[in-house]
């Protein structure tokens, strides 16, 4: 809000905030691979029950997690979308205001 009680939007700052939150979104993503990875790893130094269903559960992770990326990638894009809205409807409003005599 401004200090006259309107809304202040500031377009450019939509992209900025959904390109830093692409990025922490595939930093995620890209964390749990690496858990995996490393999970995965240690198949054969540990072999047990346990060891089998730790392997498991972290595999049938994927699945939510790309459920949440996707989530957190469309927020991301609405972001852009909003921003570039912002964008070209105050272009037009300064095209029709320049109008004026």
């Amino acid at each position: 809000m401004s200090q006259t009680g309107g809304i202040v939007a500031k377009y450019g700052n939509f992209e900025f905030w959904a390109s830093k939150i692409d990025k922490r979104n595939e930093e995620l993503l890209d964390k749990l691979h690496e858990i995996q990875r490393l999970i995965n790893s240690l198949e054969g130094e540990w072999e047990s029950n346990s060891a089998a269903e730790i392997r498991s559960k972290i595999q049938g992770m994927e699945p939510r997690f790309l459920d949440y990326h996707d989530v957190v990638d469309n927020y991301a894009k609405f972001l852009r979308n909003t921003g570039q809205a912002y964008k070209e409807t105050e272009q037009t409003n300064t095209s029709n205001a320049s109008q004026f005599i």
